[in-house]
């Protein structure tokens, strides 16, 4: 994404925005799809993320990568920790904090990127 913007002078920030939010959902799409393949269920596979769960961790996703070049990205950024701040996503937000900050989750100290 950010080489993207990198070699767009003039963006158009409602283009972004829109493609961002087809981003996020084409992923519930896929993981659902992926849930609910038959080679997934025939195996015992089992995945227990919920589509505001995704659409949470995408919006993040982004505000993480684009806060990187937060002078060119200022009302994407606006607009998406906008959506991060809905009521829908408050106590979903809180937990989900405590698996992806790396400082308080036991799981991502243990991973060797």
């Amino acid at each position: 994404m950010l080489a993207f913007l990198k070699e767009m002078s003039n963006f158009n920030q409602v283009f972004i925005l829109r493609t961002i939010r087809s981003t996020i959902r084409y992923a519930c799409a896929i993981i659902k799809n992926r849930i609910n393949c038959v080679i997934a269920r025939e195996n015992g596979c089992e995945c227990q993320i919920t589509k505001l769960q995704v659409e949470w961790l995408g919006c993040r996703a982004f505000c993480d990568v684009l806060t990187l070049k937060r002078s060119k990205c200022f009302g994407i950024l606006r607009a998406l920790k906008a959506n991060l701040e809905e009521k829908r996503f408050l106590q979903l937000g809180k937990r989900m904090d405590l698996i992806i900050e790396e400082s308080k989750s036991a799981v991502l100290r243990s991973i060797l990127f």
